[in-house]
């Protein structure tokens, strides 16, 4: 996912099922999980019914896969719907609408280069002076402005060589506004 987005170690993960469009893989488990109990427990005639005994928990701390398939098959389970619930608690609010399980993110079809920036501009975790600073790739963290930090969030609303002029809502979009901006920048995030 990491690769698709363009994203660095830093992003956090929930940014990337949303950025590369991929549904988050504990909630494809549960998905496959309750197919593939749903299929057994309609054929009767399977062998897997003869070993299945009524399930005792040897260890607290394990949760066996049929317990697991009976409670997701109980609460009408929908991997779509705990996916957006997920996003809602752990992404800021501002970027709540980017997630549609339908489609992919706006700039989704930008070129290479274009939507790696778009998406360190999106999640603020870019190659900054900050970061590269932080990481050990660089002793200065100013930027050539004269501001004493460089982040993404200087580049992008503060930096008065480079400051876009419109929104974050704009990045959210992908406004024909913010990737001629990401095209024009002459900072490689």
């Amino acid at each position: 996912m990491r690769i698709i987005s363009g994203t660095l170690k830093s992003t956090p993960l929930y940014w990337l099922p949303v950025l590369s469009n991929i549904i988050p893989p504990s909630i494809r488990r549960q998905n496959n999980l309750l197919r593939e109990f749903k299929k057994i427990s309609s054929n009767q005639s399977l062998p897997v019914h003869e070993v299945i005994m009524p399930v005792h928990r040897r260890l607290k701390s394990r949760s066996p896969p049929l317990v697991t398939a009976k409670r997701l098959l109980e609460e009408a389970y929908d991997g779509i719907a705990a996916w957006k619930r997920g996003w809602i608690d752990s992404a800021p609010t501002a970027w709540h609408p980017l997630l549609d399980p339908n489609s992919p993110p706006p700039g989704f079809q930008l070129p290479r280069k274009l939507w790696v920036t778009l998406n360190r501009v999106r999640t603020g975790h870019g190659r900054c002076g900050a970061n590269l600073t932080k990481w050990g790739f660089s002793t200065n963290p100013a930027c050539d402005c004269g501001a004493s930090l460089q982040t993404t969030e200087h580049i992008t609303f503060d930096c008065p060589s480079r400051t876009f002029g419109g929104t974050r809502e704009d990045f959210l979009r992908a406004t024909p506004e913010a990737v001629l901006w990401l095209e024009q920048l002459d900072v490689r995030l």
